[in-house]
């Protein structure tokens, strides 16, 4: 039945997502036409609309799951939502499920536009990339800088911390809306739901930021050698970059435990309208 409900989650979200993957598409091919053709203009137009579409990718999806979850089971489908022979915990993971995924689609999207963009810029620039590349190899050299590999690695581990973000956005979001249509303060569920994102997000933010930087936990990158260091970020030595796992660490945590919460709160406190 979980698949099911995956499945259906997957079927309904990408209504809204349709339009802005096509105009992607589309402008992706007049870049294509214009590196074929030689037309400037059409490629510099595809370039520019392609930028905004990664950016609208990302807000568009977020605006969806902020949406989708409110409406389907908060609003109009509420009662078809929690009638359904699946428990609540279900309900919750499959939309949670789908929610992460998009968000995580939305995001490669806005790296591959941008992928897209510097490839085509690089194609029309007579070599200066080259020579920038070039440029850049030799200021590695002099100056002892990592190497582009060592560079990509960190900016990945980052990557991890980022699928992190996703989950503890996702995970506040939905524990906002369900607390806001609980009996006291379904009145105003938007403002409610509004100021309960806002404390769980400052309360993580405060307590995430002080773990970053005291927690003798962290990864650091010095020399041509990347590992995990068991010094605070401010007591860090001499590294090139150095980054206090301790916050996302204690985000992850609370992410689950508020999932948690969500769903002890859908089976016994929500009202639905």
């Amino acid at each position: 039945m979980l698949g099911k409900l995956i499945k259906n989650e997957f079927k309904q979200t990408s209504k809204s997502l349709v339009a802005v993957y096509s105009a992607a598409g589309v402008s992706i091919l007049f870049m294509l036409l214009s590196y074929l053709t030689k037309i400037a203009w059409l490629g510099a137009a595809g370039s520019v609309a392609l930028i905004f579409i990664g950016v609208a990718a990302i807000i568009m999806t977020l605006v969806m799951v902020i949406n989708n979850f409110a409406r389907s089971l908060y609003g109009s489908q509420g009662y078809l939502s929690y009638t359904l022979p699946v428990r609540c915990s279900s309900l919750l993971f499959s939309k949670f499920f789908v929610s992460f995924v998009w968000i995580i689609v939305s995001y490669l999207v806005m790296m591959l536009t941008a992928f897209i963009v510097a490839w085509y810029t690089k194609s029309q620039s007579n070599g200066m990339f080259e020579s920038a590349f070039e440029m850049i190899k030799e200021l590695q050299i002099i100056s002892d800088l990592p190497t582009l590999k060592l560079i990509l690695e960190y900016l990945l581990i980052l990557g991890l911390g980022s699928i992190v973000s996703v989950i503890s956005f996702v995970s506040f979001v939905y524990f906002a809306i369900t607390v806001a249509n609980t009996r006291k303060f379904q009145n105003k569920p938007v403002l409610f739901g509004m100021i309960f994102f806002f404390i769980v997000y400052f309360l993580n933010k405060t307590i995430s930021t002080e773990l970053m930087l005291d927690l003798p936990l962290s990864i650091y990158v010095s020399g041509d050698k990347i590992g995990i260091g068991f010094e605070s970020m401010q007591d860090a030595g001499n590294v090139l970059f150095n980054y206090g796992i301790g916050g996302k660490l204690f985000t992850l945590v609370f992410a689950v435990l508020l999932l948690v919460v969500t769903g002890v709160i859908m089976e016994k406190k929500v009202n639905v309208k």
